[in-house]
């Protein structure tokens, strides 16, 4: 299991986890099986406040390594006004992050290097999906990488090679409301593999 931590926001201000109240808490669990991906929605009205969250292993839980990626949408008047993301991530052998796919989100890399590269796809549940071996230096969304992604698809993509590498990894997501049509590009942090 996983524990969930957060706080130094105001206690009583409402916030919600995927769309249940958890108004006055600050704490739960999350249970995860091996290379198990969950998506998390966190909620709350109101304007920007300071606070922190917290994802580590349970007491006594098996969990070894945990791969986590956090990306902040600003709403307005029901209008994506704003989103927040990381820079990249230093050179490393193998990086693992979650990816995303549905009419309107799509999950993107970019890779500077020299050489060959291994991709393993990953479901929500762990299960190896697919394997692709290339040399590959550029951007690309990650279900191009592979022969069939279905539309919605939540997950995870390790990238290894033998050799260190640069990695960004991009979230690219249109709302169309309209005659308005919003675009929004921000990064998710990669976590290296050991």
């Amino acid at each position: 299991q996983a524990k969930l931590n957060g706080g130094a926001w105001p206690a009583n201000r409402p916030w919600s986890l995927n769309g249940a109240d958890r108004t006055g808490e600050s704490q739960f669990l999350i249970s995860l099986g091996p290379q198990e991906t969950h998506k998390f929605v966190l909620g709350s009205d109101g304007g920007p406040c300071d606070g922190w969250l917290e994802i580590e292993a349970d007491q006594g839980s098996e969990v070894k390594n945990l791969s986590t990626a956090f990306f902040y949408n600003f709403i307005s008047g029901g209008e994506l006004s704003a989103s927040a993301g990381v820079t990249p991530s230093p050179s490393q052998l193998a990086f693992r992050f979650p990816v995303e796919k549905t009419a309107g989100l799509g999950t993107g890399v970019a890779i500077r290097r020299s050489g060959d590269i291994k991709l393993s796809l990953y479901d929500d549940a762990g299960n190896l999906v697919e394997t692709a071996e290339m040399a590959f230096e550029g951007a690309a969304f990650f279900e191009e990488f592979f022969e069939a992604v279905p539309l919605n698809f939540i997950g995870s993509l390790k990238v290894e090679s033998g050799v260190g590498f640069y990695l960004l990894v991009l979230r690219q997501e249109i709302t169309s409301n309209p005659p308005n049509l919003r675009f929004q590009l921000t990064s998710i942090p990669a976590t290296p593999v050991p």
